[in-house]
């Protein structure tokens, strides 16, 4: 188990990179739960946005609104700003979230209480952009979390690791539910855990993974 006392250092560290809250949302619109094409959507979408839009999405803590519906009813009136490959799920902004108003009273707010099962095999995308890069291991601890929470989790760490830069272009990322190891950690997704209010939880952890075995010196 990971020492508190990490978790509180990783989780100030993150809080002091932040600066200022920011005051900007996302909305991302799902018709199904697929999840390669869903880290491919989110991450194509996060690294298309400009320097300013980018920086005032992290202030705000990647906040993302999940709303139930099928995108392709929603372009003649509310065309979204990217969609995922296969049309399962869609992005609209950043801006207030008072800008989506119309959007949030036309859909539902997207819900998934049923528990998260493990994965047979890693889920693996390959990060837009240039070809070759790093390879990456995304550790998502799925143990009492709901399909909901789990989007919430997902998109906060792919996104904000994306924006960061320690997942660049062209990167192939693995997608476990398993819990992370001990660090270092490229990227952690820290919070309270809604289980027990006094303590944090490590969600999830973005590590390195050399393509090759290293042999001698």
């Amino acid at each position: 188990m990971i020492a508190q006392e990490v978790l509180q250092h990783e989780l100030a560290a993150r809080l002091a990179a932040m600066g200022e809250l920011g005051d900007q949302a996302v909305v991302a619109v799902l018709r199904e739960v697929d999840l390669a094409a869903y880290v491919e959507g989110a991450l194509a979408f996060a690294l298309a946005l400009d320097a300013e839009q980018a920086a005032g999405w992290t202030a705000s803590l990647t906040r993302t609104l999940f709303l139930a519906g099928d995108p392709g009813h929603l372009a003649a009136r509310h065309r979204p700003d990217h969609v995922a490959r296969g049309g399962g799920a869609a992005w609209f902004g950043p801006g207030r979230p008072d800008d989506y108003q119309a959007l949030r009273l036309l859909l539902r707010a997207f819900e998934g209480e049923a528990p998260v099962p493990a994965l047979g095999e890693p889920v693996r995308v390959r990060v837009p952009g240039a070809d070759g890069g790093p390879h990456r291991r995304l550790h998502l601890d799925v143990d009492r979390m709901s399909w909901q929470e789990h989007l919430v989790h997902l998109n906060h760490a792919v996104c904000e690791a994306a924006l960061a830069g320690d997942l660049p272009p062209g990167a192939t990322l693995e997608l476990t539910h398993d819990p992370a190891p001990e660090p270092p950690w490229l990227h952690a997704r820290v919070g309270t855990d809604p289980r027990d209010s006094e303590r944090l939880r490590l969600f999830a952890a973005l590590v390195a993974v050399d393509k090759e075995p290293h042999h001698g010196p």
